[in-house]
């Protein structure tokens, strides 16, 4: 039997089997519904993702200046900010600021310090992008132009903090964007206290030494010795050396050329003059002060715009609970003491901000009628210091401590009302990130499944 043979007897001996009938179409109509239900996820899922992108432009969007020329002005409101504002590396440079407030800027890795500019033209807020910006303080020049800070650098020892070492101050203009940075020489690094302008051109810093580096021994590690202050006039690369009288003991207020130093043994205090010439002259100052009744961050007291006249919150017999009275010092030239005059119907002040060209004092408050220890909206007002009448600035959204981080430009105080624009509220990119990963894999999970159940 050949070949040929054996291969029909085989054919012969298989069952003559049909396949179902319609089984082609039943298959056909099987992968279009798998096609579809595949469109049908994958719409749902790309629907939800633009939702998604949609919901967080809407939240990030600036809404549009109250004040959109060039003429400064006051918010007659202001809001805390999201920590999730563009920074000026993104989004341009603001121009002169009205304020400033330190606070946490988002990451991320997790937050970090950072400081938000109130745009005086715009009313805008963004993130401040500062290069070395340390998180150990700020000041924001009178005009609004330029912003002070404590910069990380390099010491020339073993750093204090494994992170890094404050070696320099450093000056941002807010319009051009440019930097200016003065070293400082240090072995383990700065333990920063306070930093000010005496002018728009000129910075005061007050700080200390560090006294050993992260390896160092607990006590050094812990302990920092007394620098030397300094002065630094920007048109200048270095900061020098600022000359006390040597019962001086920190800084407690600073403009138009002058300096509200503390005494150390707190019976006096003494205000500087520094003239354009660099000739500094200091007098004593005769009053008493303990620095209670002041909130939060606040300066106690607020030189005049003239130098004649330095507002002051606190008394010797003020409650630690309440807020202190206000007295006005009047600054007679070649006399080392000087006149004083409380303000009437102070109550429910907490602050000091800063005067106004027509004389009247700008304080942080609560309406009269709020009670004590509350958390009514806290205000900036106009205070007359001879009547003691308000007239409300500015409304922020929180309690007086948490609106006492604001930082003014003191010189900007007076410029025209105009309503405030309440900043963007943009979503944290780390939620949004993952609610998009999270509605991809579920899309991918249910067509999967889809199309195991269907063989």
């Amino acid at each position: 039997m050949d070949l040929k043979d054996r291969l029909v007897d085989l054919a012969e001996d298989v069952a003559d089997v049909q396949p179902p009938v319609g089984l082609w179409d039943t298959e056909v109509r099987r992968r279009a519904r798998a096609r579809r239900d595949t469109v049908v996820v994958a719409l749902v899922a790309t629907l939800a993702i633009v939702g998604l992108l949609v919901g967080d432009w809407r939240a990030s969007r600036q809404p549009s200046p109250a004040n959109p020329g060039r003429e400064t002005s006051m918010p007659d409101r202001v809001w805390r900010p999201s920590p999730w504002l563009p920074g000026t590396d993104a989004a341009g440079e603001l121009g002169a600021l009205t304020a400033l407030l330190p606070t946490e800027r988002g990451g991320w890795l997790g937050n970090h310090p950072g400081i938000v500019g109130l745009a005086a033209a715009t009313g805008e807020y963004r993130f401040l992008d500062l290069p070395g910006y340390a998180g150990e303080g700020c000041a924001l020049s009178s005009d609004g132009r330029r912003v002070a800070y404590w910069a990380w650098g390099t010491s020339s020892g073993q750093p204090h903090d494994r992170a890094g070492a404050v070696t320099a101050i450093a000056v941002y203009d807010t319009v051009t964007g440019a930097v200016q940075r003065a070293e400082i020489a240090t072995v383990h690094g700065i333990d920063p206290s306070d930093i000010a302008f005496v002018d728009p051109d000129t910075v005061v810093a007050f700080m200390w030494q560090h006294k050993g580096g992260y390896g160092s021994s607990v006590d050094d590690q812990s302990f920092s010795f007394d620098a030397p202050p300094l002065v630094w006039h920007l048109d200048r690369p270095e900061a020098e050396e600022l000359s006390l009288v040597s019962e001086a003991d920190g800084l407690m207020a600073a403009g138009d050329g002058r300096l509200w130093l503390g005494g150390a043994r707190g019976k006096r205090t003494f205000l500087m003059s520094m003239a354009e010439s660099g000739d500094q002259s200091t007098r004593v100052v005769l009053m008493p002060f303990t620095g209670n009744g002041t909130v939060g961050n606040a300066s106690p007291g607020v030189i005049s715009s003239r130098g004649d006249r330095l507002a002051v919150m606190g008394s010797p017999h003020a409650r630690l609970d309440a807020p202190a009275p206000i007295t006005v010092y009047f600054l007679t030239a070649g006399r080392p003491c000087c006149q004083m005059s409380r303000v009437p119907l102070s109550r429910n002040t907490w602050a000091v901000t800063g005067w106004l060209p027509d004389g009247d004092l700008v304080v942080l408050g609560t309406d009269l009628s709020a009670k004590l220890g509350g958390s009514s909206p806290a205000h900036l007002y106009s205070l007359d210091v001879e009547t003691g009448a308000r007239r409300e600035l500015v409304t922020f959204d929180g309690d007086v401590w948490s609106a006492s981080d604001w930082i003014w430009a003191t010189g900007l105080l007076g410029s025209r009302a105009a309503a405030g624009v309440r900043p963007p509220s943009p979503w944290d990119p780390r939620v949004t990130t993952g609610l998009v990963l999270v509605v991809v894999l579920g899309a991918a999970l249910v067509v999967r499944r889809l199309r195991r159940r269907r063989g």
